[in-house]
């Protein structure tokens, strides 16, 4: 039985009942099947195309389909796939972009929400897009995540226009810090020698 939402009106039927009767009561959910989803996933699944220019800036439309497992309970869900949906273009300047979102109500236990409350899920597909475009385009991740970045001036894909925005500030200085280029060539070295050592050891 759930804590939120849905479950509130069934705890209150066993607790009235309960009164009533003065002896224990008992109540059993249904398992019966709602929706079948293909992809067995616990949150969140996202169908997702995107298409860019060859200089890694993201322009053309992009369409996300996206579907949540909420169990047998919505619960929080309908706010988790909103959040999902806010967060999904996460850092990156995309100015077209078409959602469709759906709460697919399921015949398994219902969790409610849970930490990142859809943030990650949504953020997820932002992150895979730009590691798709990067890997048509035979780039760096880093490069094209870094050209498609939010800086001042720019509107998220909901409207909200942004000030004072330091993104790129805080990604230099990250990259500099964490020594990126030293230790990526460090990781490609080492990389060389194993496969070496497993083709020829």
């Amino acid at each position: 039985m759930t804590r939120d939402v849905d479950g509130k009106a069934m705890e209150c039927s066993v607790v009235r009942n309960r009164r009533i009767q003065r002896k224990p009561i008992s109540r059993s959910i249904h398992e019966q099947p709602y929706v079948h989803l293909q992809k067995s996933s616990p949150n969140c699944r996202v169908e997702k195309s995107a298409n860019n220019r060859t200089d890694s800036e993201i322009s053309l439309p992009i369409y996300t389909n996206n579907l949540s497992n909420a169990r047998y309970s919505y619960c929080y869900f309908f706010q988790v796939m909103e959040k999902a949906m806010l967060v999904i273009a996460n850092s990156y300047l995309i100015p077209n972009v078409k959602l469709t979102g759906y709460v697919c109500k399921t015949n398994i236990s219902s969790n409610t929400a849970f930490r990142g409350f859809g943030a990650p899920q949504g953020m997820f597909v932002a992150e895979n897009m730009i590691r798709d475009v990067a890997r048509f385009l035979g780039k760096d991740p880093t490069q094209v995540a870094y050209m498609n970045l939010l800086q001042d001036g720019d509107s998220t894909h909901y409207k909200f226009k942004l000030e004072n925005c330091t993104l790129r500030r805080c990604w230099n200085e990250c990259f500099q810090r964490a020594q990126y280029e030293s230790r990526k060539r460090e990781v490609q070295n080492f990389n060389r020698y194993v496969d070496f050592l497993r083709a020829y050891g």
